[in-house]
């Protein structure tokens, strides 16, 4: 099995102005990932994220986020032999399978939605923050 994937995030920190406050409340991403699960196998799911942040109470954060994705895979049996090709004179590629082989793939969207929460230790005067949820 091969399994690969990428995220990236950005949240906006604003310097003053422009934007104001609320943008930093704000984060976006973008993920991408490719799964080679045997031989052809593939699946791939390409993804934009948005959430955004909101106070509970005043050591905690909760957080929403939408997403929008595609995702698609690939079913590639060309190459693969099956038990119905093996008779008494050995293997025969060109016997009938008995199965439906070949080339097929699929796509569709995929969209999500997600809530979280987390507890953020008050800053004190000094100190580098140890934890932004």
């Amino acid at each position: 099995m091969n399994d690969q994937w990428l995220g990236i995030g950005w949240t906006p920190q604003p310097k003053g102005g422009g934007w104001g406050n609320n943008i930093s409340n704000w984060s976006f991403g973008l993920s991408n990932r490719i799964q080679a699960a045997g031989q052809g196998w593939n699946e791939m799911r390409h993804a934009l994220h948005a959430a955004i942040k909101v106070p509970l109470a005043q050591d905690w954060k909760g957080s929403a986020g939408i997403g929008i994705g595609v995702r698609g895979w690939v079913l590639d049996g060309r190459q693969w032999s099956w038990d119905q090709q093996y008779g008494s004179g050995g293997y025969n590629p060109a016997a009938p399978t008995g199965e439906p082989d070949g080339f097929v793939a699929g796509a569709a969207l995929s969209p999500e939605v997600a809530v979280g929460f987390a507890w953020q230790r008050q800053q004190r005067s000094g100190q580098v923050p140890r934890f932004q949820g």
